[in-house]
């Protein structure tokens, strides 16, 4: 504002019109694929002199009043940037519990399943072996049991 930086605030600008074409000013590239959640889409956006209303500031930590001054509770840009962010780490310790949770999910199926499938035999004609009495299964899922 007024040529003098105020941080890092969250906004809503419109980066697609009504026909589904980049909004002039914007700039949009895809991130490409990802090693893991691919289901979800990231992307990078350029705003290049962009205009935002007023009305679009995400005003948690500031605001602008209507006649374009800048306010905020928070004076220290360090600790402004820090309120932004806050939401943002419990999101990703979120994600951090979720992978953990679902790790544990796949091994207790994966043990249930060795439990209960069954191939080759030792012997011609004898039963078929469960795939936990393999020694290469047990040393793949029993220390994974151990950990959790």
């Amino acid at each position: 504002m007024n040529n003098s930086s105020q941080g890092v605030h969250a906004f809503i600008v419109q980066i697609k019109d009504g026909n589904g074409n980049i909004c002039q000013n914007v700039r949009i590239a895809d991130c490409g694929h990802k090693i893991v959640l691919n289901g979800v889409d990231n992307g990078r956006i350029w705003f290049d002199n962009a205009r935002v209303p007023r009305e679009n500031l995400l005003n948690y930590a500031a605001d602008v009043s209507l006649d374009g001054q800048y306010l905020s509770e928070i004076k220290d840009p360090d600790q402004r940037f820090a309120a932004f962010l806050a939401p943002l780490t419990s999101g990703r310790v979120n994600m951090s519990s979720i992978a953990i949770y679902i790790s544990k999910i796949s091994l207790a199926i994966a043990i249930r399943y060795s439990l209960t499938r069954r191939a080759f035999s030792i012997t011609p004609k004898g039963p078929e072996v469960l795939l936990l009495d393999y020694p290469s299964h047990q040393r793949q899922l029993s220390p994974l049991l151990a950990k959790t």
